[in-house]
């Protein structure tokens, strides 16, 4: 099966039954909104208090503690949002099933089947993804480690440098990230497919996982090709649009960073007033919220494109 014919099929799907689709987008933008401006206002919060730290004169040595807090509460909102998620696909794919079988549908009317299936979806996710995220835990607390004593003294004592361990570990995360995270990406997409669509359990959905992506390798990596293709465009149509909002954004930034400059010295006040300055630049204003939502939603969009035509070339190639 073609990845645009897959495509097209996608596309005829979502306006046979636009109401229903809409929704669902619904179901996923909201979510990924509240989560994204909630580790935005996070990482506000952290910039703020390591600029307060600077004015009390005891940054960088509280950046450790700062950045520790910032990943605990940001971990809170990823466990958050991958519970929702789960409900969320299962309502995609499930729904992918039934309009496939030209059948009208309601997330109300969706949600008594998918609710036992989420269990499964979630032992995927665990099995898959987990390990992956312990790997990847481990590698950036080995970084955050070898980070932590440049951290250690003030600019004019005399910086320490990363060692070359810590260079060693980059390269690692990257190649981990190719090597593993699509594999496991796409695994964990069919999986849950087979979960939902077929209706098996965890350990037979892996193994139906598996075997489609070595039946069908070459339909899926085009698939994935083109959608990597579509990513782009509309990444770049997003760029043109934002860049006179992130222009905006950026402005207010750049002049209280140009003030403080002016105003340079060794003085206290000094140091507190480009402080105050450099707060009110990060501060979430009215460009950055549409920006964000502008965002939000072509990740919202996509994220819904990826799991219907994923789960419609299972339908298709597997089920119908």
């Amino acid at each position: 099966m073609s990845s645009r014919l897959v495509m097209k099929q996608t596309w005829n799907l979502f306006w046979t039954y636009p109401r229903f689709w809409f929704q669902v987008l619904a179901v996923i933008f909201v979510p990924m909104c509240v989560f994204q401006f909630g580790a935005f206002i996070l990482q506000a919060d952290m910039q703020a208090a390591m600029f307060e730290d600077v004015s009390e004169g005891s940054f960088p040595t509280q950046f450790p503690q700062t950045f520790s807090s910032f990943m605990g509460y940001y971990s809170i909102f990823m466990v958050a949002y991958w519970a929702l998620s789960l409900v969320t696909r299962g309502v995609v794919v499930e729904g992918v099933g039934q309009t496939a079988s030209n059948k009208d549908v309601s997330i109300s009317a969706l949600l008594p089947s998918v609710w036992p299936k989420v269990s499964r979806v979630a032992g995927i996710d665990l099995v898959l993804v987990g390990p992956l995220l312990i790997v990847y835990a481990v590698l950036y607390f080995m970084m955050f480690q070898e980070l932590q004593p440049l951290f250690s003294a003030f600019p004019e004592e005399g910086m320490a440098e990363p060692s070359a361990s810590f260079f060693a570990l980059i390269p690692l995360a990257v190649c981990s990230t190719i090597i593993l995270v699509i594999p496991l990406t796409a695994w964990t997409l069919f999986s849950s497919n087979a979960a939902i669509l077929a209706d098996l359990d965890l350990f037979s959905s892996l193994r139906v996982g598996v075997q489609f992506l070595r039946e069908h390798l070459s339909s899926i990596i085009r698939l994935a090709l083109l959608y990597i293709a579509i990513s782009i465009i509309i990444g770049i149509a997003f760029a043109i649009v934002t860049a006179p909002l992130a222009f905006m954004s950026v402005r207010p930034a750049q002049q209280a960073m140009m003030e403080c400059i002016s105003n340079a010295g060794e003085s206290r006040e000094a140091i507190n007033a480009c402080v105050q300055q450099l707060q009110q630049g990060i501060r979430l204003g009215p460009v950055q919220i549409i920006s964000g939502l502008i965002n939000t939603l072509m990740n919202s969009a996509m994220t819904l494109v990826l799991l219907m035509s994923t789960s419609l070339l299972f339908y298709r190639l597997r089920i119908g």
